[in-house]
């Protein structure tokens, strides 16, 4: 079964996305021949051209008005592929990269950090297939920080952020997220102690903080070396409890770094907690997250599992707590 290429492109009615195949060793898949080889700039059309290219090879097709656009992988073994916008009538080296990923994966489950990446590519400027190349032996003098960005690191700025709630307090497991533009720069967890240490380059950026029972934070960030961002307090948003017995589970749905209204989750009861007395319904409950990013579920009993998802994602299986009112539920991923 052949493998399939996904690139979430947000954007519907694009008929200019294709994508370039490479082999373990660096070569490129060529459309005309069906075979490997390495980098020729007189051979680029070849190695992937849009759906209204004379010869259009690697098409990425959008699935009807998703946004979502799919193609087929040709080659076989291990390999990397980079998608691509063409800007004129045939393929250019430089072509904006869109998405970037490896072949023998779920597409769907990395397409998020296949975005990212490429996204990080372009950013730095590899504007050339030669340049995306060259990426594997970069030392960082040349193209500074890039791999660390890819990794996740950021870059060579450390910018240390602490989080507390509105009543002083520390907030643990916070997104602490470096943003430049639809760019993820970097991304880290707080401590126990509140406290993340994103980086990124110099320049002008967004940060953002992200936690489960408040509202995001979203602000203006100007870096020019190691600095301390300082203290920045979240506003916890509510959530009607239930009463005692049974608790208020809840996820707050997140699009690309920010909250996401409108999410689909579906939730049902798959275990009870064998309490004396007590019949539960197994009927599965469906709610739209709100402005506010946030779908509950109100009367889950203590200590009963639950299986949910979100929108056509993998089911996530959970246990209720045995005490308190409202329970911040285990992350469950999907689309929308």
């Amino acid at each position: 079964m052949a493998r399939e290429i996904y690139v979430p492109f947000g954007s519907t009615g694009n008929a200019d996305l294709y994508f370039r195949r490479r082999n373990a060793a660096g070569q490129y898949w060529r459309g005309d021949t069906s075979v490997y080889e390495s980098y020729n700039a007189a051979n680029i059309a070849l190695y992937g051209a849009d759906a209204g290219s004379g010869s259009p090879y690697n098409v990425l097709a959008e699935d009807g008005a998703t946004g979502d656009y799919f193609g087929t992988d040709p080659g076989t073994g291990a390999g990397t592929w980079t998608a691509y916008e063409q800007a004129g009538a045939a393929p250019l080296a430089s072509d904006v990269a869109v998405a970037v990923g490896e072949t023998g994966i779920d597409a769907i489950a990395a397409a998020q950090s296949q975005t990212a990446a490429a996204a990080a590519i372009t950013a730095a400027g590899l504007a050339t297939a030669s340049a995306v190349a060259s990426v594997k032996t970069d030392t960082g003098t040349t193209i500074p920080g890039l791999i660390a960005a890819i990794d996740g690191a950021g870059g060579i700025y450390t910018q240390t952020v602490t989080v507390h709630d509105s009543l002083g307090a520390d907030v643990p497991n916070a997104r602490v997220e470096i943003w430049s533009g639809g760019v993820l720069v970097s991304s880290k967890v707080t401590s126990a102690l509140g406290v993340a240490t994103p980086s990124c380059n110099a320049g002008a950026f967004t940060l953002k903080v992200l936690a489960s029972g408040y509202a995001s934070y979203s602000a203006a960030l100007t870096v020019t070396a190691n600095a301390t961002v300082g203290t920045i307090v979240l506003t916890a948003f509510s959530v009607t409890p239930s009463p005692a017995g049974f608790v208020t589970g809840y996820v707050t749905c997140y699009g690309y770094g920010v909250v996401l209204q409108g999410a689909i989750v579906t939730l049902e009861l798959y275990e009870g907690a064998n309490t004396d007395g007590l019949s539960m319904p197994t009927t599965q409950r469906t709610v739209t997250s709100g402005a506010d990013g946030v779908a509950s579920f109100a009367g889950i009993p203590w200590g009963a599992t639950v299986r949910y998802q979100r929108g056509t994602g993998k089911w996530t299986r959970a246990t209720a707590p045995t005490s308190g009112t409202t329970w911040a539920m285990n992350e469950v991923d999907g689309t929308p």
